[in-house]
């Protein structure tokens, strides 16, 4: 009896880490894909005072981002 509650607790385990791991997978895939409509974004029509501080920069982390990886 014990070993079952034992067993069926680890399977309840297993279970779970394998949808939490699927969960970081899932954002990751949305992250990627936010992050690269992001990076391909035309910047023409962003004002210049924002093209630096905001556009370019976040271009930046992206392309950090990717490189770290």
């Amino acid at each position: 009896m014990k070993q079952e509650l034992v067993d069926t607790k680890k399977k309840r385990e297993e279970k779970f880490m394998a949808l939490a791991d699927e969960h970081r997978e899932t954002l990751r895939s949305i992250r990627f894909d936010k992050d690269l409509e992001t990076f391909n974004r035309s910047h023409d029509n962003v004002p210049l005072e924002m093209l630096v501080e905001v556009t370019l920069a976040r271009k930046r982390e992206i392309v950090k981002k990717k490189l770290a990886m």
